[in-house]
Parts: structure tokens; sequence; C-alpha cells
């Protein structure tokens, strides 16, 4: 446990890609919500292996660059295998993005909120926040609050997981407008929160 959050190392980094249907549904889910544009910049905050930026390669023209952040090393080594030089990978922590503000078109993270403490999770949208250009979109998925009896299953089967609990009152359309995003929802399997934020042009 570090005090930046969970890292997912070792065997856990070499099988983290054979989660099974649920987790490559929520992944498909969340790149629905990512169409950037030839020439515009795209970061994944917390890139893991890279599987999410190699998805959104084929999906998307060779014009865009991609970026992505991720803190485990053993998890950035088979990212950057993967990618070669299709993306700009780098080390570093969600807190403290290593960017130039008002630098990406496109700001993404998917199932990383959960590994990162209460305080952190503060930082990391902020963070995500200062990064995007105005007019730019972050698109964020993760456990939030259930809102089916489904939800309220699953919830129950997760209640442990990491920092799963502190998710429900950060992972929410109202916390994202403190923090200056126009912001709408779409939640997955009851408890799946797949939020699509536009920060305001100035």
């Amino acid at each position: 446990m570090q005090t930046k959050g969970e890292l997912i190392t070792g065997r856990q980094a070499k099988t983290y890609d054979y989660r099974g249907a649920v987790w490559n549904r929520i992944k498909a889910r969340h790149l629905t919500l990512v169409n950037p544009q030839p020439g515009q910049r795209v970061l994944d905050v917390g890139c893991g292996t890279g599987r999410t930026l190699q998805l959104l390669s084929q999906k998307c023209d060779k014009g865009v660059q991609l970026y992505g952040l991720e803190p485990s090393p053993d998890m950035l080594e088979r990212a950057r295998a993967g990618l070669g030089k299709r993306a700009q990978i780098r080390q570093g922590f969600a807190q403290e993005l290593p960017y130039p503000t008002a630098h990406f078109d496109f700001v993404i993270s998917t199932q990383v909120l959960h590994h990162i403490p209460l305080v952190g999770k503060k930082e990391m949208l902020s963070e995500m926040h200062r990064i995007l250009k105005p007019g730019g979109t972050l698109v964020l998925s993760d456990w939030g609050k259930p809102t089916t009896t489904l939800g309220k299953i699953i919830g129950l089967l997760w209640r442990n997981h990491a920092y799963v609990q502190a998710n429900r009152n950060i992972l929410t359309t109202g916390f994202l407008q403190t923090i200056d995003l126009n912001t709408h929802e779409i939640v997955q399997f009851g408890v799946v929160h797949h939020l699509v934020g536009k920060k305001q042009r100035e």
C-alpha cells in the first residue's frame, strides 16, 4: 500500500488484461465516450497495461496524439511494450500530473479512482481539470453509488475493495461541477458510473 494509493505489480500486472467479460464491457462503454479528432491530444490517467490506449488507437485517426501515465513500473513495462511509438507513456501519479496546464483535449481514466484514498481522489480530479483545455472533455469511469438492485448486490461484493466506498460521494456529477465541469452521467450495471465532463471555455 502506498500513500498515493494501491499499485498493481508482479503477477497481478501480468494477468490484469484477463479479468473477464465485465471488465471488457466497462472498457468498451468507456471508449464509446471518447471520440478525439486528428491533431487532438488524449491522456489516459492510470493507463495500466495500456489496453485502453491500444483499443483507442484502433478506432481513432493516427493523427490523434495518445499519452499515458502510470505509477506501477510493472504495468508501465507492459504498456510500453504493447504500444511502442503509438503513445507517449511515462511514470507518475494521478495526483501530480506532470503536464502543462490546458494541454489536453481529452483526459480519460477507467477503474483507477477507486485505488486512491479520499484526499488523493480530489487531488486527481483537480489535476485532470487543470490539464484540460477550455472546451476539453474528461471521461471518468469507476465504481460509484449503486442505483439499482443489481448495483447494490455488486456494490456489496466490492465494498471492501481498495477505496471503493469513498468513491460514492466523489464520483458524482455534483462533485465534478464544483471543479467547473459541466457533466452528464451514464450508469452501467447499476453501479459503474461513466461521467463525461466538459470544461467551460474561457
